[in-house]
């Protein structure tokens, strides 16, 4: 069962670790909050021009919806995908469907914007958490995907819930694959009323 209407039910994110609440997993976590969204800012750059779009992305469980918009002027993007098709709709072109989500930002927008990738960036589920000893000592916590982004949190914020569980999630995020860089800056989360169980 696929649940559309979303509320808060998480406190606003907060830098320091929240005190009384038992710290679950991403994975914990997500398992038991399937259907979410958050909002947020995206700066792209290619060394030598740049741009920034808003953001929201939500996952329905059984597919993810994603819409773009740009910070000046009426263009916008809406991306439907799952593991086995995506379909685009756009301020200036007929729904578009393809198998590869990628390809088809990348075509509508100009940007190589890595979104089926980022499903699980911005659960912080592929990129290691940095710490401020790793950073003290110069170590680089940012991993490689398949696709050739180099990727990391630069920084996190804990959401509680009202089960009185916590759960450490990116607040800021970085992607760079020579020319491209993307930048992304998480604002609030929203979760389910209503949980499927299993």
């Amino acid at each position: 069962m696929v649940v559309s209407t979303l509320i808060i039910t998480a406190c606003a994110t907060q830098s320091e670790r929240p005190s009384g609440v038992e710290v679950v997993s991403t994975q914990a976590w997500f398992a038991e909050h399937p259907v979410w969204s958050v909002s947020g800012r995206v700066a792209l750059s290619d060394g030598e021009s740049g741009g920034q779009l808003n953001i929201t992305w939500a996952d329905r469980q059984d597919h993810v919806e994603v819409v773009l918009r740009s910070r000046l002027g009426g263009r916008w993007w809406r991306l439907v995908f799952n593991d086995e098709q995506a379909q685009l709709s756009a301020h200036d072109r007929p729904t578009e469907r393809l198998g590869d989500a990628d390809e088809l930002v990348a075509q509508a927008t100009g940007w190589p914007v890595p979104v089926t990738a980022m499903h699980d960036w911005i659960r912080g589920l592929e990129v290691p958490p940095k710490s401020a000893g790793d950073a003290a000592n110069g170590v680089d916590d940012a991993i490689i995907n398949e696709g050739g982004w180099r990727v990391e949190v630069t920084e996190h914020g804990w959401v509680t819930g009202a089960t009185g569980q916590a759960v450490r999630l990116p607040k800021r995020l970085q992607a760079e694959r020579p020319p491209h860089r993307i930048r992304v800056v998480f604002g609030e989360w929203e979760w389910a009323k209503n949980q499927p169980n299993g």
